[in-house]
């Protein structure tokens, strides 16, 4: 779920939160409280993220004469490392650590056993 604060009211249209949601993922539904304006504080859309790319933390929204600024909160955010990420960084941490000779020799010892 991702939260709009400083979202003004008149913003709460589906249409309107769907294309803000568009900006981070795609927009999948809106919560009830938010449709039904029962809790006024933010926005609540359920959003099809990709958690291996940029997530802002807030948004420019622009309107004709003028632009205003909303945060946007994550809910339940996995804290996780990419596997690609992890294995990058060992891979530059064994290649600094152990010299390269040394390393290919290794490599090739275990593809002729």
């Amino acid at each position: 779920m991702g939260c709009f604060h400083y979202l003004p009211l008149e913003y709460w249209q589906p249409r309107i939160l769907f294309e803000i949601a568009g900006a981070i993922g795609t927009p999948i539904i809106i919560d009830q409280h938010t449709i039904n304006h029962s809790f006024g504080h933010y926005a609540r859309v359920l959003v099809d993220i990709n958690m291996a790319g940029f997530l802002p933390d807030s948004l420019w929204v622009e309107r004709e004469n003028f632009t205003f600024d909303i945060e946007i909160e994550y809910e339940k955010r996995p804290t996780f490392v990419s596997l690609a990420i992890l294995l990058g960084i060992l891979l530059i941490i064994v290649i600094k650590i152990l010299p390269i000779r040394l390393l290919l020799k290794r490599l090739l010892l275990k593809t002729t056993l």
